[in-house]
């Protein structure tokens, strides 16, 4: 078995998570996909465009994984957005890692503070959507959670949007998704650091940290979807962007530059327009 940094190309036209009801589901394919196989999972990431995981596999299951996730997300966002676009041919990069301890550390480093890199937090135990908050019993507790065992076969089917049946051992948090806790190998994590300060060394070296980084954050996609949204409905009487003529699609992305000081990039994949286009736009 070796390790592997898996990760997709970030999409600029669209987001793979628009909302939170999105990203919960995305949590729960994630442990769909981990026992569907037989890996390991030492970190993770879920991003807007795109997603990180750092496991340890057999090349073949590394492939399987990845893949069963892509299709089970794909089969969900057709579901609730009928998006015609399939995730199979996403770029998708299963790239080896060096079996040196410093560069695994290194590596879930990096992967953790993909969210602080994006300004959407200060620390990475900041951030839901990871499992950053698995190790050394920094945050997260069980307490608030029930084992899935205790939900019906109906009510696990529409919880993890599968047929899939998971170990009863697994927990599912007060949010309605099953915690990275119960597939996350935070044990193995934890040996390969060694202590929390030298997990959190890692963690703070892996950034440009400088003095009032928080004055920096900037706001999510799922932020700025909802306001894009809300706009549209209240002020422009519109479910969607394309509706819009010319001239109010510049009113509505100069509105959202203004108010969230978006990126031309963040703005594209909000409103699926080309990045090009919001340049056009916003000039």
């Amino acid at each position: 078995m070796n390790y592997y940094h898996i990760y997709t190309k970030g999409l600029e036209d669209r987001q793979l998570f628009r909302d939170e009801d999105d990203y919960v589901a995305a949590m729960n394919l994630i442990a769909v996909a981990f026992f569907g196989g037989a890996i390991e999972i030492l970190a993770f990431v879920l991003m807007s465009n795109h997603v990180h995981f750092v496991i340890r596999a057999h090349r073949d299951q590394a492939e399987k994984f990845i893949s069963l996730f892509k299709n089970l997300l794909s089969r969900y966002l057709r579901s609730r957005y009928n998006e015609a676009k399939s995730l199979r041919h996403l770029k998708t990069s299963i790239d080896p890692v060096d079996a040196s301890i410093d560069d695994i550390k290194r590596l879930i480093a990096y992967i953790l503070n993909n969210p602080v890199k994006a300004g959407i937090n200060c620390v990475p135990q900041g951030y839901e959507w990871s499992s950053a908050r698995c190790y050394f019993n920094l945050m997260d507790s069980l307490s608030d959670t029930v084992p899935i065992s205790e939900f019906s076969v109906r009510e696990q089917r529409r919880i993890l949007h599968s047929y899939s049946r998971l170990p009863a051992t697994c927990r599912v948090n007060t949010k309605g998704y099953v915690t990275p806790q119960s597939y996350v190998n935070s044990i193995a994590v934890e040996r390969l650091f060694k202590s929390s300060r030298s997990f959190e060394f890692f963690l703070s070296s892996s950034l440009s940290i400088r003095k009032g980084v928080s004055e920096n954050i900037t706001f999510s996609d799922s932020t700025l979807n909802t306001a894009m949204r809300e706009l549209l409905e209240k002020k422009y009487d519109a479910a969607s962007i394309d509706e819009l003529d010319d001239f109010l699609k510049k009113n509505i992305l100069k509105d959202l530059k203004s108010r969230f000081s978006a990126s031309s990039k963040q703005l594209a994949r909000i409103s699926g327009l080309s990045v090009n286009e919001v340049i056009r736009y916003l000039d």
